[in-house]
């Protein structure tokens, strides 16, 4: 996994699980906005999307897309693409481009966050 792509994984008072990044030129906030937006507090979310991402690595599809609340993934081979699809996406934010494989590894490093308490 990249481990400059990974936001911060924290804990509110009340133990409310978030992904933070407060640079919106760094990659990373792109990828926490995407964990809050599109996959929160929902393991089944997270294995969804972790699922379409690998049947891309293993070959199984050519290319996958998802449309989540805020983002749209495009999976295509070793490259996954995530958009901001908000209507009010300011200028500076563009989409971002990230191998398949470390979405997946963040994925799941965030469904296990999500998970224990």
């Amino acid at each position: 996994m990249t481990t400059l792509m990974m936001p911060a994984c924290q804990r509110l008072d009340d133990g409310t699980p978030v992904a933070v990044w407060h640079d919106e030129s760094d990659a990373r906030w792109a990828v926490a906005t995407f964990l809050r937006s599109d996959i929160g507090f929902s393991p089944v979310a997270a294995d969804e999307v972790i699922s379409g991402l690998n049947s891309v690595i293993a070959g199984c599809v050519e290319s996958w897309t998802w449309d989540g609340n805020a983002f749209r993934l495009q999976v295509t081979g070793e490259v996954t693409c995530l958009e901001l699809c908000d209507l009010d996406v300011p200028d500076h934010v563009k989409p971002l481009s990230l191998p398949t494989q470390d979405v997946r590894d963040i994925l799941q490093h965030w469904r296990t966050h999500i998970l224990s308490t």
